[in-house]
């Protein structure tokens, strides 16, 4: 479904979607300035670092799916019972 069937206006979806891509940037600008160094300096930058932000991002996701309407497809599927984002498990290489 593109985003014109969505049962919310725009202006209402516009706050919610600047907020998540401001917390995914801050993610990303994480990620960027750790590149080059070995794998397990890395990890423990990314424990340090990056986990906390996941973690509130996955918070804040949660929160904000409880203000949207239930019949807005962004909110499905996230609920109490969804699985986790396990970002904590390392990426095989």
């Amino acid at each position: 479904m593109g985003v014109a069937s969505c049962s919310t206006s725009p202006r209402s979806r516009a706050p919610l979607a600047a907020e998540a891509v401001r917390r995914i940037d801050a993610i990303f600008d994480v990620q960027r300035s750790i590149n080059g160094p070995p794998a397990e300096p890395r990890l423990a930058l990314r424990q340090t670092h990056v986990a906390p932000l996941v973690t509130d991002l996955e918070t804040w996701m949660r929160g904000a799916r409880g203000t949207m309407s239930r019949h807005v497809e962004v909110a499905q599927g996230h609920g109490p019972h969804a699985p986790t984002l396990g970002y904590v498990q390392p990426v095989p290489r």
